[in-house]
């Protein structure tokens, strides 16, 4: 946690520059390697005085460009559902251009560490300024929720119709007491991080023998849902 520290004030020294403006960037591997060629070619020109090193740095900055615009309107244009893996929380996000709704139990809205650690990130990558948190029931309440979400609805702690595509998300830490389950042939079950260790075997276990689909995120890592 240490060395985490440090390496967080190291990369943020640049804030307390003046006249410091450059935030919310993120590169990914293609755009680094075009930007590194970019500053060799730059650096050919200069030491060489060649105007023929003009036209591959033309060429890369229109390629660097031409790529950050594509998936900038990519971004603009698409929405993506997630079910993120946070230890003791049930979590899921929607980012939708720049707005990012995330869909959380009421304690994740407090938990600084663990946002910033899980999903901070992730947001910035994909360019989102405004975040809007939403809380789910509390899971002692019992309070079933259907959420329409892209082709499939999704459910928290509720019933799901038989041959209807749907995700479930079971998040109630009460232990299961039936001895079988019916197969959802069109569902998809997912085991929240809320779930103790023996309440989530024991899902695993139903889920599995009765066939139906099911994902636990602790080892699988976030989900995208469709």
């Amino acid at each position: 946690d240490g060395v985490a520290r440090v390496m967080n004030g190291i990369v943020e020294l640049p804030l307390s520059l003046p006249h410091y403006l450059l935030e919310r960037l993120d590169f990914d591997f293609f755009e680094v390697g075009v930007l590194l060629l970019i500053m060799i070619v730059l650096y050919k020109l200069l030491e060489s005085r060649d105007s023929a090193y003009l036209k591959p740095v033309f060429l890369s900055c229109l390629l660097f460009f031409t790529y950050a615009l594509a998936l900038l309107l990519n971004e603009f244009t698409t929405s993506k559902t997630l079910f993120h893996y946070v230890p003791k929380h049930t979590v899921m996000s929607v980012t939708k251009g720049q707005k990012a709704y995330i869909l959380s139990d009421a304690a994740f809205k407090n938990d600084t560490l663990a946002y910033n650690f899980h999903l901070k990130n992730y947001l910035i990558t994909h360019g989102v300024s405004t975040v809007s948190h939403h809380n789910l029931p509390d899971k002692a309440t019992i309070q079933p929720l259907r959420v329409n979400l892209g082709s499939s609805p999704v459910y928290f702690d509720a019933k799901v119709p038989p041959n209807v595509p749907a995700w479930v998300i079971l998040r109630q830490k009460k232990f299961p007491r039936m001895g079988t389950l019916p197969f959802y042939s069109q569902a998809h079950f997912l085991l929240s991080p809320e779930l103790g260790f023996k309440t989530k075997t024991q899902w695993l276990k139903l889920l599995t023998e009765s066939g139906n689909h099911v994902t636990d995120p602790a080892e699988s890592g976030a989900v995208e849902v469709p």
